[in-house]
């Protein structure tokens, strides 16, 4: 559910009504029988798929026997899908919410996704048939409507009717004002301009795609500043290779990007310079041309972004393991100084026009071409593409029934064009798809044999994918049909062979780097809090131990105001969270306990009416603080700091530890009886 949960929310931040953004689903039946008359759903039905098919029955029967959930049924019931965002409260946090109506089911669904989750607490919620808080967030039942979201009294979200299958709709300048708000009040005037300014250049965004027949149908509109935008130059895609299977262009107006952005973004990031002598458009722009000039890049930052006037292309060519990318740039001085610098790091001579060069980088597995022309750079891992641009000759994709289908049906003037050969991608796709089903031992053979003879029928019936935009009336509109895989197939078969890699590569950055936070940042804090006497309860001059918020100064303490302090920096300066682990601090209470953080602003207990509360002098003795995964996926090991400075772990059991976890259940002083670490 929060996989879910997280693609939802990614995807409506980047999408109003009377909330900044809201994403909205079309009732259950709907959606059905959409996809029954789609060409995936017709697709999905011929016997190709049958042992498919007759697996998935088989699960979802399981499901119902085990849960009461009838799936079906639930889905044929959804009504009032949505998603929103509602802005962000005082506290500074988000709240948002998701609901759907799902009927008689809706008791078993909500049951079977409280229990589904680590800890989750029954609580009381005005007009829920029932409710928990899961984390942060609340889960409730109001009769056949299911509702998850934050804070409480976000739930129910205001009735939406769906407008397609899937809608989007942001107002981008509530949705910028709104994260306005969340800036610190100490930086807000240094970044006020830069919020004006987006929020008058940005107003809305709204996207709708349906089920169609033929595929996907899809609409988007943008309401913002569109300057620095152009026809495409459609002769560029006579240079592509017939092989090609996807190409996007987007025409730029350099000149007019710089007339209508320039001056005021300047403008506005002048605050943000920590330099008195940067105060206006000009300073700032004067310290960019000099950055620019000085690694060797010709004319400034106005001649680099009125440089890129003419369309940049980006085509996908066939290729093992990965397929061939293609990314075409125009030519001018500026980017011309580019190149040469990037070239010279390498190790390696810029190619003349007409000619093409290996770039030797690093670390990188695929062979990147570099090519030129007259008009264009050109970055490539295909071959082909290198040699046919640099010579100039025609590759044969204007030919191709798909580029003629695409320069039909989109507009004359359109700012970009773009188009994929459905069949030809999904065919790409056959061999990420055979390695991971080859690491499924609970599949049959029939059904393996179903999945890959299933995806080449879907190749031989989806239509290619066409796309096109244009800016009308101050809006960028675009709208695309068919199989518009482009943006899916890359990712894809790039994803079924790295992410697993990259899954591992980011639990491994995470743990490092709460034990590196430990060790290098909260460690020299806790030793510049007690030497600086910021605490000293007792007022024998011997500083106690800090806080995190002491440490941070989001907690006044008995010698410094809020804010006075700010020995940790990062995000442990706002919170007790950092890179997908929480953070604990605990000290003696003098009772054979610990003390940790004092709800709300309230000051740590000390001396109250003459009496100590807490053992100050244990305090200026021992202190100890934990690091833990916040969520399944974020980090494997859980760490432990105390005084002597010493990094412990041991593998995370899913909870937060307790205060002595590291001293096996006893006092400050004892042994630890985790590991050291040892990296």
């Amino acid at each position: 559910m929060r996989c879910v949960l997280a693609v939802l929310i990614a995807s409506a931040l980047i999408a109003g009504e009377e909330d900044p953004v809201v994403v909205t689903v079309a009732d259950g039946a709907v959606i059905e029988a959409h996809w029954q008359a789609s060409v995936f759903g017709r697709t999905w039905g011929e016997a190709v798929f049958a042992p498919l098919r007759q697996r998935l029955d088989r699960e979802l029967a399981s499901i119902g026997d085990e849960s009461g959930i009838d799936i079906p049924k639930a889905i044929r019931a959804a009504r009032g899908m949505q998603l929103r965002f509602l802005g962000f409260g005082a506290d500074k946090r988000g709240r948002w919410g998701m609901q759907a109506d799902l009927g008689t089911q809706a008791p078993q669904v909500a049951r079977r996704w409280a229990t589904s989750e680590r800890r989750p607490k029954p609580l009381e919620l005005a007009g829920a048939d029932e409710a928990w808080t899961i984390g942060g967030s609340v889960l409730a039942r109001f009769g056949g409507l299911v509702a998850f979201g934050a804070p409480a009294d976000a739930l129910p979200l205001a009735p939406a009717k769906p407008v397609a299958d899937l809608a989007f709709t942001a107002d981008l300048n509530a949705l910028i004002g709104q994260f306005s708000t969340t800036v610190p009040a100490a930086e807000r005037a240094r970044t006020e301009p830069l919020f004006r300014l987006l929020a008058q250049r940005c107003r809305s965004f709204a996207m709708r795609a349906d089920l169609a027949a033929d595929g996907v149908r899809w609409q988007a509109t943008l309401d913002a500043e569109v300057a620095g935008l152009r026809a495409v130059e459609t002769g560029l895609l006579e240079r592509l290779p017939a092989s090609t299977v996807g190409v996007t262009l987007l025409g730029l107006d350099g000149p007019g990007l710089w007339r209508a952005w320039a001056p005021g973004l300047l403008a506005a990031l002048a605050p943000l310079f920590d330099d008195p002598a940067i105060g206006d458009a000009a300073a700032v722009q004067a310290r960019a041309d000099a950055a620019l000039q000085a690694v060797g890049v010709p004319g400034g930052l106005r001649a680099l972004v009125e440089g890129f006037d003419g369309t940049l292309l980006f085509a996908q060519t066939p290729g093992m393991p990965f397929p061939g990318l293609t990314l075409a740039v125009p030519r001018t001085a500026a980017c011309d100084g580019l190149v040469a610098l990037v070239c010279q790091r390498l190790g390696c001579a810029p190619p003349p026009a007409g000619g093409s060069a290996l770039l030797p980088i690093p670390g990188v597995p695929l062979p990147l071409q570099l090519a030129c022309d007259a008009g264009h750079w050109v970055l490539t891992t295909d071959m082909q593409v290198a040699a046919t641009w640099a010579s100039g000759a025609p590759g044969g994709f204007a030919a191709t029934p798909l580029c003629r289908e695409l320069l039909a049906a989109a507009p004359r003037g359109a700012c970009q064009l773009g188009a994929n050969d459905t069949a030809a991608t999904l065919r790409m796709l056959l061999g990420p798809l055979n390695m991971w089903l080859g690491t499924q031992p609970d599949l049959t053979i029939a059904e393996k044999q179903a999945a890959m003879s299933g995806l080449l029928r879907l190749a031989a019936v989806l239509p290619p994918g066409l796309h096109w935009a244009e800016a009308r009336d101050g809006r960028w509109l675009a709208q695309g049909r068919g199989g518009d895989l482009t943006w899916i197939a890359v990712p894809a078969i790039v994803a079924a062979i790295a992410i697993p890699n990259l899954l591992e590569s980011r639990v491994v950055a995470n743990e490092v780097a709460a034990a590196v936070t430990l060790k290098s940042g909260i460690f020299p804090a806790q030793v510049q809090f007690q030497a600086g006497g910021y605490q000293d309860e007792d007022q024998d001059n011997v500083g106690e131990y800090g806080l995190l918020s002491e440490l941070a100064g989001r907690r006044a303490t008995g010698k410094v105001p809020v804010d006075a302090l700010r020995l940790l920096g990062g995000p442990l300066r706002n919170a007790n969270f950092s890179n997908g682990y929480c953070f604990a601090c605990w000290l003696p209470d003098g009772k054979g306990g610990a003390i940790g953080e004092p709800e709300g602003d309230a000051a740590r207990p000390g001396i109250i009416d003459g009496a100590a509360v807490t053992d100050a002098n244990a305090q200026e003795r021992h202190w100890v603080v934990y690091a833990w995964p916040n969520e399944e996926g974020k980090g494997r090991l859980m760490f432990a700091l105390d005084q002597t400075g010493q990094v412990y772990e041991t593998p995370w059991d899913g909870q937060e530890p307790a205060w002595n976890a590291l001293y096996g259940g006893g006092a400050f002083g004892a042994a630890p009886v985790w590991e050291l670490r040892q990296r």
